[in-house]
């Protein structure tokens, strides 16, 4: 299939930008996935390499807006399954689900893009931050604890053989 002829490879001219449901096949979501997750792993993989002393600029906010095509075609793709589903459906579901599951792992787990978060975090006080970007660092450290990056190598091991299991 041609990237033109997929509609998650392109702008939707659509009033508010919703998204083109007439134009959108079941074989689309595949291919946006695995490009989404390629885009969103490159994104994050410049983060996490990036030499500058961490700030807010060049950590925080790059990966808030990181992941564009994968956020893209996710809202679509679950939005309806839960709400339109079919067989089809649900097998694209059991594929990309474990998917998914590793490279969340492999965002939350990565030890240098959360180096550069906690120093981050570590410093927001200090920053010439305000409130709002303040409670945005606090919110991405607190994702990143809470989905493990804080464990040991052993640990996370055992985090990601839980979440492909489940």
């Amino acid at each position: 299939m041609a990237e033109g002829s997929n509609p998650f490879f392109t702008q939707w001219g659509t009033p508010f930008g919703v998204p083109p449901f007439d134009k959108i096949k079941n074989e689309h979501y595949m291919p946006a996935f695995i490009e989404g997750i390629k885009q969103d792993s490159a994104e994050i993989a410049v983060i996490a390499a990036n030499i500058a002393a961490p700030d807010f600029e060049n950590t925080i906010l790059p990966l808030d807006k990181s992941g564009d095509l994968l956020d893209k075609v996710k809202s679509v793709f679950f939005n309806l399954l839960d709400a339109n589903t079919n067989e089809e459906m649900d097998e694209l579901n059991t594929a990309i689900s474990p998917m998914l599951s590793s490279h969340h792992d492999d965002i939350m787990l990565n030890e240098e893009l959360f180096a550069r978060i906690s120093k981050v975090y570590e410093k927001r006080n200090e920053s010439q931050l305000d409130k709002s970007q303040i409670r945005v660092v606090e919110k991405f450290y607190e994702l990143f604890v809470r989905n493990g990056a804080n464990l040991n190598p052993a640990d996370k091991e055992k985090l990601r053989a839980m979440n492909e299991e489940l």
